[in-house]
């Protein structure tokens, strides 16, 4: 998207929790939360179908409670979240131990929206 920005920074975040005694991270076993917010370094509208949290550059509407749905800034960064998706999970099995990175990968499957919305993600 040409919008004068050369580079920007997208993060995704997960519950870990580090195994004791060891420096290998894993996903947290808990309950997946139905829904959080996007942020723009604060949160925005929540939504329906986001159960994990996106932090970026978003432009936001004047009234900095959501993110702008037509902005082609937004959308690219919206384009970029599977690639990225996909990264988080090499992440997780690059930082397991061999073998126990699967147990990370079945926690991590409920983390992927099963449905499409009207909302922005």
């Amino acid at each position: 998207a040409d919008v004068g920005q050369e580079q920007t920074s997208v993060w995704l975040a997960f519950p870990l929790e580090k195994q004791p005694g060891s420096n290998q991270w894993h996903l947290r076993d808990q309950t997946v939360p139905q829904s959080l917010p996007l942020f723009a370094y604060l949160p925005l509208k929540y939504s329906d179908n986001l159960r994990f949290i996106i932090q970026a550059d978003f432009i936001i509407t004047s009234s900095r409670e959501t993110i702008d749905k037509d902005n082609l800034w937004n959308q690219w960064i919206r384009e970029q979240i599977p690639s990225l998706f996909a990264k988080a999970i090499q992440s997780i099995k690059e930082k397991s131990e061999e073998g126990a990175w699967i147990n990370s990968l079945n926690r991590l499957i409920p983390y992927i929206p099963n449905r499409c919305s009207s909302d922005y993600l």
